[in-house]
């Protein structure tokens, strides 16, 4: 069954706030790698991040994980638009050729997405991804969890 991951980066990939040479925590990185191995699984990049390196730059910073980015949401810059970041999900899920089973978005703010979303994991920024973020998204891939 494939799955995309909408992946934020600060807060989730490394702790936030962090120094330069801290970020791209290959802690975290190696975190994730290993739980999509032998999994369907491509990533989406959601962080503001991309809106200021080309996504070739990013993938490279994401070390093993950059093999499985396969772009970025796009944009939605109207300020009213509740859940921006949530609804800039569903207009990249709905626009994948075929539709994807499933999607979970891993983030460190919780007011980007709609409280109590299923397939929503959220980090604690000071820590970044941690094992059990991990537990939770395996679970959540599991192919008799819920879409």
């Amino acid at each position: 069954m494939h799955t995309l991951i909408y992946c934020d980066i600060d807060g989730v990939l490394h702790r936030w706030p962090c120094k330069v040479e801290e970020m791209f925590d290959p802690g975290c990185i190696g975190l994730l790698d290993r739980a999509l191995r032998d999994r369907n699984v491509d990533i989406v990049i959601t962080s503001t991040w991309r809106l200021e390196w080309p996504l070739e730059t990013l993938k490279a910073r994401l070390g093993p994980l950059g093999k499985r980015v396969i772009g970025i949401t796009p944009e939605i810059e109207d300020p009213f638009v509740r859940h921006a970041r949530y609804q800039e999900v569903l207009s990249h899920w709905s626009q994948q050729d075929p539709t994807p089973a499933r999607w979970v978005a891993i983030d460190d703010e919780p007011g980007r997405y709609p409280a109590d979303l299923p397939n929503l994991i959220l980090t604690n920024p000071s820590a970044g991804l941690r094992r059990t973020d991990i537990e939770i998204l395996e679970q959540m891939l599991t192919p008799d969890s819920p879409p």
